[in-house]
This record gives C-alpha cells, structure tokens and sequence, in this order.
C-alpha cells in the first residue's frame, strides 16, 4: 500500500481524493455507510492506497468523532493518503454535490404542489419508510450500544425526555459524555490500580447553530432530527414539522451524505445560497477540525478508556433519540394523529372505554411500513430504491 501511495505525486494525490469523493457523493445515495462501502472500493481495490479492511476497520474512531459518518470517513482517506490538504480535498469534495444538488432541488421545492393527493400519499410513504430505516438502524446498533440495564435505562429515559417532555437532546447528549468520560475515568482508575434573528445576525445564528449541531452528531444524521425539532421548530419557529419531515425525506433521495443534505436543504431556506453553504460549513467544520487532533495520535486515542467511557455514555442516548425520531415519523405517515398516551394509560389502568379521538391506523401506510423495514432490514433492496418504491406507493395507497 504504502508503495503504490510513494509513487503518486502530491497533486495528483489531492485531484484523485478530490475527484473520486466527488464522484461517490455524486451517484451514492444512502448516507454515510454507503458512501464509505464505495470509497472502500475505490480507494483499497482500485487505487490500493489503503490496506484491504481499512477503512472498516477504522469506523469506531470514525464514529467516535462529533460529525457525520462520511464526512469523517472522507478526512480520514484524505489525511492518511495527503495529509491535512488531502482531508480539506475529501471533506469538500464530498460535500460538494450535496450544496449544488440540494440548492436546485430547493429552488423548485417551493413549486410542488403539496395540495395534491398523489404528493400528499407518496410524502407520507417516504416518511412511513423512513420510520422503518430507523427501527432497522436501531435494531442493528441496539447489541452494540446498548449494555445492560444502565444503556437500557439511559436509552429509555432519552425516549420519555424528548419525546413527552421535549427536554433539549444536547442536554441529554451532554449528560451522556460527562457519564461515559466519569466511567471512563473510573475504568483507567481501576486499571491503573490493577495495572428569531434577521439579516447578518441570522446567518451568524445559523452558522453556530449547526456548528453546535456538527459537535453533537455522532454516526450519521438520524440522531440529529431530535435537535432540528428542537432548535428549529419549537423553538425558533423557522419550519413546521411537517416541512422538516418532507426535507427529510428528500434528503433521502438525493445523492450525498443525508445529514449535509438536510443542512443545505434547511439553509437555503433561510438564507439562500449563502445560507446552504454556511450550514454546511458549520455542519462539518467541528468533525474536520477534531478529526485533525484524533489522527495525529490514532493508536493511543483509540486504546484510551476515557473515549471508550464517552462511547460507551453516548451511544444509549443516541439509541434513545433514534426512537423518539421514529415516534414522530410514525405519527407524520402510519397513524393519522399523535398517540392518545392518556386513554392508553387509563386502558393500562382498567378503564376500558371507547376511544372518540382523531388517532388512527392509515391502512394504506401500514403494508409500505411492513414491506420497506422487511427489505431493509434483510439487505433486499437498496435504501434509494426502497425510498422510491414507497413514493410510488404512497401515491397509490396513502392519498388523504
């Protein structure tokens, strides 16, 4: 590997990081772990720049670091094969399509006609997939993340704070690190014992916001859409929910790493052009900049108790914000209502009494849920094509 890498020149080094990423971002549509799936291709079997497995190899450290999981796994390619240039290359280069992409989509958005029930069905089957992607991505994570009763604990009391009580998810993300790094500490203790802006100010606002938000991302976008809702729709009011859930969706769709593409869909709406890029900027500046510190000392950040203690306190709290989203998108496309938690707790009670509100089971929306989580989750179709199948079914099925 590291003979095939001495024989390429520098420039070159930082065109091909450049152009490949471009590329992988351009046509991979599915997230982070689809883009890293294609550079594993590109970069270990073609360009034989990496050692095989590599790159998996490396997705804890990739996952460790706040920001999304392509985003890292480009700066990692880019460091290890041309240094801190290499990184900025990658970084920008698979950010690129998603700026340009999600910029013309955003300029026609405005134009769909939202009032049409074929648009209104196949919106709520995107969303009705996207329910299911998240129970899938939960069920894979859940052994890895989720050890014994504390993370099951923590992951509940995540779910109940977000979703009934609308506790701030950076609150939760904070308690989680301060918990995991005391583990940690406890852990290296043990061993060593036994061994509403306007104008400038709003794109300023914009600009720290999702740098907050790039510091709290860890794995890819989903864990995410809690913080959106939070900052973004109860808070400052700049989008409805069910604007952010139809953002979502498209952001689905679109080549690129679905967390950028969410950042430059929700900047343009507030700040055109300039505001697309700012949010993505800001997105991903704390992951480039942090990713710098962890490569520099790889071997010793990886060993350190003290990360794996931050880990360990992070991951059942992102588990637990993965579910409250899922809650919501089910609640946008397989029921018709919010859950009625008041007459299912007097069900729980005894008080068995007919139910006279507006929750319902959308039947149309129900055999896209099944069908979507049972491909998915069985690796039978892509996530693009899943997406796409269940516009065109909810076009069919779900019209409202």
């Amino acid at each position: 590997m590291e003979s095939e890498l001495a024989n390429v020149p520098f420039g070159k080094r930082i065109r091909l990081l450049f152009w490949n990423f471009f590329k992988i971002a351009l046509f991979v549509v599915g997230g982070g772990y689809a883009i890293i799936l294609a550079a594993e291709e590109i970069f270990v079997r073609k360009l034989r720049w990496l050692k095989d497995g590599e790159l998996l190899e490396m997705l804890t450290v990739i996952q460790a670091i706040p920001g999304l999981t392509a985003g890292n796994a480009a700066i990692y390619v880019g460091y290890r094969t041309a240094g801190q240039w290499g990184a900025l290359a990658a970084l920008v280069a698979v950010a690129l399509p998603s700026y340009i992409i999600i910029c013309l989509v955003s300029l026609g958005f405005g134009v769909i006609p939202m009032e049409n029930l074929y648009v209104q069905g196949a919106f709520i089957g995107v969303r009705t997939a996207l329910s299911a992607l998240t129970i899938v991505a939960i069920v894979r994570l859940w052994p890895k993340v989720i050890r014994g009763a504390i993370g099951l604990g923590a992951a509940l009391f995540t779910i109940e704070a977000v979703y009934f009580y609308a506790v701030n998810p950076a609150i939760l993300l904070g308690a989680g690190i301060a918990v995991g790094t005391a583990h940690g500490i406890r852990q290296q203790l043990r061993k060593n014992t036994v061994n509403t802006e306007s104008g400038m100010a709003e794109i300023v606002t914009l600009f720290l916001l999702f740098c907050w938000f790039g510091l709290l991302c860890f794995g890819g976008g989903s864990a995410l859409m809690p913080l959106y809702i939070q900052e973004l729709v109860d808070s400052r009011h700049w989008l409805t929910l069910h604007e952010l859930s139809d953002f979502a969706a498209i952001s689905q769709v679109t080549p690129g790493p679905i967390g950028v593409n969410l950042a430059t869909f929700l900047g343009f709406r507030q700040g055109g052009y300039f505001g697309a890029l700012i949010c993505t900027i800001g997105l991903l500046l704390p992951s480039y900049l942090l990713m710098q510190l962890a490569l520099r000392s790889l071997a010793r950040w990886e060993e350190s108790p003290f990360v794996r203690g931050i880990m360990d306190g992070i991951g059942p709290v992102t588990i637990g914000l993965m579910a409250a989203t899922t809650v919501i998108y089910l609640e946008l496309s397989l029921f018709t209502a919010p859950l009625p938690w008041a007459y299912l707790t007097e069900l729980a009670t005894g008080k068995l009494e007919a139910y006279h509100g507006p929750f319902r089971l959308c039947l149309g929306a129900l055999p896209i849920f099944l069908l979507s989580g049972w491909v998915l989750y069985r690796n039978k179709c892509s996530i693009m094509v899943t997406i796409f199948g269940s516009a065109a079914l909810g076009a069919l099925l779900c019209r409202i």
